[in-house]
């Protein structure tokens, strides 16, 4: 059973970046987004070894990658997950596109036509979040989503939580299964977290 005072932690922390993450404004979360977009696209060229790329869809107030793909795509495979069941998995998706909106008006793949990626063969994956800290926590929107289908990717794999310099929080309430970040990804650049020293 959850620690209700934990509940309400993270309840209270979610609302105060969302509060932050308005404040931006549309058009500083675009420009914002470009800027990020270009750290990675530069950081993954740096490192030429990643080519497997778990990425996500945007929603409204999160980062949006959508450039990643195309600068990167003639190289690189990009997959994006999709809510099911029991959980998240991953489908290759050549041509944003062949997107669809599904699940809490995400741009999903399409099974029909999108093929399923295994999480073990993700060499690194993008992640959103509604926060992040130094230490690599990741404080997302609720679901469990992502804290079910991150175990499963290659243990080398980096996680980079992807966000607005807002979005980095000196401490975020975490459990004993939160799975942290690698490097955390803003506007200021892409950072190593303390998980990663450790």
């Amino acid at each position: 059973m959850a620690n209700p005072s934990l509940v309400l932690e993270k309840t209270e922390a979610r609302d105060s970046l969302r509060k932050q993450i308005r404040a931006l404004g549309d058009e500083q979360r675009a420009s914002l987004s470009c800027q990020i977009s270009d750290r990675i696209i530069r950081w993954i060229l740096e490192r030429g070894e990643y080519r497997k790329i778990g990425i996500y869809a945007a929603l409204a107030g999160e980062v949006d990658l959508s450039s990643v793909p195309y600068a990167l795509g003639d190289s690189r495979e990009f997959s994006y997950p999709l809510v099911v069941a029991d959980g998240l998995r991953f489908f290759k998706v050549e041509d944003t596109s062949g997107l669809r909106v599904g699940s809490f008006g995400i741009l999903e793949p399409d099974p029909r036509i999108h093929a399923p990626t295994s999480p073990a063969d993700i060499d690194l994956c993008l992640c959103p979040g509604l926060g992040f800290s130094p230490n690599g926590t990741r404080l997302g929107r609720g679901m469990g989503y992502y804290d079910s289908l991150l175990p499963n990717l290659m243990p080398e794999a980096p996680l980079i939580g992807v966000a607005f310099g807002v979005q980095i929080q000196r401490s975020l309430p975490s459990e004993h299964h939160d799975v942290p970040m690698s490097h955390l990804a803003t506007e200021s650049g892409i950072t190593p977290t303390r998980a990663t020293a450790s």
